[in-house]
């Protein structure tokens, strides 16, 4: 008791609160600044170490000093009874205890609050608009625009919607709440850019859609040259970064600082790049041709090097061994990581070109990891995660990954296709219909969407009615293929007229991968309408074309095995038969390695060769083909009995009233029930 006496004629207690009083405004300024002018972390850590070692210092001082009207002394050489509590010094005890109960209230408060939304804070930059006609406020409201978003999808735990969702806003008339709700957002970033004079003035605001609050307003009215679009970019960001109470990354802003171009002609080209490439019905050859320009106009251009990689790799992927374009990618990749190795756009491409020219599943994940860590808002990297998650055969985490990229780009529609069709590819019907029924209807622009949607009770019942459906709506596209496409599933689903309609103006040509030609597919309509001297025409025409290319390419498992039907048509049943068996041995042997072409899915083989035995008269090995396929782990298989049989009409009507059927019918019951 006598020691804590003298605590209190020492002052040890007012000195006690005074300085975790005066400690916590500290800390409060400490942290409020931080964040303003984005100081390391070391800086706060630092402080509250200097405060923490300063409280016992303080406490000492406090001990052995008194504070007396002659100055500071220390207490052994004051005489006994000489301290006492002065009417001011009480004031200053009740100041510092109601102050700090006020500071305690305060933060007991702050604990029974309602949690604040612990999820990722999510922003739209929509698309900055140009005031007035001026050619160049147009350009650098564009490039604001782009490098906006590419910045802000560096600053961990910010949802940023990707460009393509926010630019199908541009000149809309829909409100900022409107597209918020549809975007799925919290935060709108809104911005226009005009020329007065000399000067180009910058309007921006970040608006908090659920009060309608302006978190800040901002106007940048200065000289602004080419050279300092991205100061003016780094000084938005940042206020942004501040209001939504996140930080940004070290070295985001000097990364999009280095990503970028001095040369203002290669800077437009890559802009009219990105335009295009965004576009649903973009042309890969004028992307590449304006990305090349960029390059051109500035060799040091990091990210239009990065971009033209990915054109080059995006050529190589299909039925042809381009093997032209994957070097090409690799050059300009190459170019990339030389120039700016550390840009998550190359680790993205670089992600991208092993996985499709390599199918390096592991190393491509690894970049992309990378790729996320500088720039965690990307829904493109969540996308492309997606694709070799199905690859791999981890479906599961391919959905978590669709669905992440759906949140950051919702006016996608191909992710949302992705995602859906990966719910369908799982046998999940239910769940696919009900994903493909939101995709239509949040796109009912994009015709072809309702086309895969029809694909799920194709997968589960063979029933191609729906897909034949959204193809003949007068808003679906023509052209030759679409055409081919048609006629296909008319004949398919019966619907032989039809069919016969949509193939009669196709040109009657092979195909030199091997696949079925339009020459082929005009010929089983013909068949199948019972026009039979046409169609033997035609198949002996295609015959010839496939022995050609037969005899430069006799281990090509795709043309054995449609020449095999083509044979089958003509009577020529031991070749069919032997090319089918031929394509069947091929097939089993076949590796990631040989396959025909990089995206070849080597799973559904056995489906393939079985239609060609059973067309052949083997139905026998035909239902162990088909037994295989339905037995194969691989989790991303659609089909089930009643859409594998369906699939080449000459099978089917063969194939359905044996025994065969039946056992398969039975075996694979639980197919169709998802």
């Amino acid at each position: 008791m006598r020691f804590f006496t003298e605590l209190k004629r020492r002052h040890v207690f007012r000195v006690a609160g005074g300085y975790l009083l005066l400690a916590w405004l500290i800390m409060q300024v400490t942290d409020v600044l931080s964040s303003l002018l984005q100081f390391p972390d070391w800086v706060g850590r630092l402080v509250i170490y200097i405060l923490l070692f300063g409280f016992p210092l303080a406490l000492l001082a406090s001990w052995v000093f008194e504070i007396t009207p002659e100055g500071i002394k220390r207490e052994s050489e004051i005489e006994p009874g000489a301290i006492r509590t002065t009417s001011k010094g009480r004031a200053v005890d009740f100041v510092i205890i109601a102050a700090l109960t006020v500071v305690v209230g305060y933060l007991a408060w702050e604990k029974v609050q309602p949690p604040r939304p612990t999820g990722m804070q999510s922003v739209a930059v929509l698309p900055i608009r140009s005031i007035g006609t001026d050619e160049q406020a147009a350009f650098i409201a564009a490039g604001l625009h782009e490098h906006l978003i590419t910045q802000l999808e560096r600053i961990p735990g910010l949802d940023v919607t990707a460009r393509q969702s926010v630019q199908s806003f541009a000149g809309s008339d829909k409100s900022i709440q409107e597209i918020a709700a549809i975007l799925k957002v919290r935060h709108v970033l809104d911005a226009s850019v005009q020329k007065v004079a000399n000067q180009l003035r910058v309007n921006a605001q970040l608006i908090e859609v659920e009060t309608d609050d302006h978190l800040w307003t901002d106007v940048y009215d200065e000289a602004i040259a080419y050279e300092n679009i991205l100061d003016v970019q780094s000084g938005i960001v940042s206020r942004i970064s501040t209001s939504l109470e996140i930080a940004l990354l070290p070295n985001a802003a000097e990364l999009a600082r280095r990503a970028a171009t001095d040369n203002e002609d290669a800077y437009r080209d890559y802009l009219e790049a990105m335009n295009a490439y965004y576009r649903a019905d973009f042309e890969r050859v004028s992307v590449e041709d304006l990305l090349s320009s960029a390059v051109e106009k500035d060799p040091e251009f990091a990210l239009a090097w990065a971009r033209l990689a990915d054109v080059y790799q995006s050529q190589y992927w299909g039925p042809s061994d381009n093997k032209a374009a994957l070097d090409r990618a690799e050059f300009a990749l190459a170019r990339a990581q030389e120039l700016q190795p550390d840009l998550p756009e190359v680790h993205l491409v670089s992600a991208k070109v092993l996985y499709h020219g390599y199918l390096d599943y592991e190393a491509a994940l690894e970049q992309l990891e990378l790729a996320e860590h500088g720039m965690p808002g990307s829904a493109e990297v969540y996308e492309w995660r997606a694709n070799i998650y199905r690859h791999m055969g981890d479906p599961e985490s391919a959905i978590e990954a669709y669905a992440r990229g759906v949140k950051l780009d919702p006016r996608d529609p191909w992710t949302a296709w992705e995602h859906a069709n990966t719910l369908a590819h799982l046998r999940r019907y239910e769940e696919a219909e009900a994903a493909f029924d939101h995709v239509v209807s949040a796109f009912p622009d994009r015709p072809r969407l309702r086309r895969e949607a029809g694909k799920v009770p194709w997968f589960r019942d063979g029933d191609a009615s729906a897909i034949v459906a959204a193809m003949t709506r007068p808003d679906y596209p023509q052209s030759d293929h679409s055409s081919l496409e048609l006629a296909y599933w008319a004949w398919v689903g019966g619907q032989i007229d039809l069919a016969l309609d949509r193939s009669a103006n196709l040109s009657a040509t092979g195909d030199p991968s091997g696949q079925m030609s339009t020459r082929a597919l005009k010929a089983f309509v013909l068949q199948s309408a019972g026009r039979t001297d046409e169609a033997r025409t035609l198949f002996e025409q295609e015959a010839e074309y496939q022995a050609t290319l037969l005899e430069s390419q006799p281990d090509n498992f795709v043309l054995l095995n449609y020449s095999a039907r083509v044979a089958m048509m003509l009577g020529n049943e031991e070749l069919a038969i032997e090319y089918a068996w031929r394509a069947a041995e091929i097939a089993d042997a076949m590796t990631e390695s040989n396959k025909p072409w990089p995206s070849f899915d080597i799973s559904v083989t056995p489906f393939e060769y079985g239609l060609s035995l059973c067309q052949a008269g083997e139905l026998e090995a035909a239902a162990d083909a088909f037994r295989k396929f339905f037995e194969d782990p691989d989790p991303m298989n659609p089909y089930t009995v009643a859409s594998v049989v369906a699939s080449w009409p000459p099978c089917r009507d063969r194939f359905e009233s044996t025994v065969y059927h039946e056992e398969l019918q039975r075996d694979f019951a639980h197919l169709s029930e998802g």
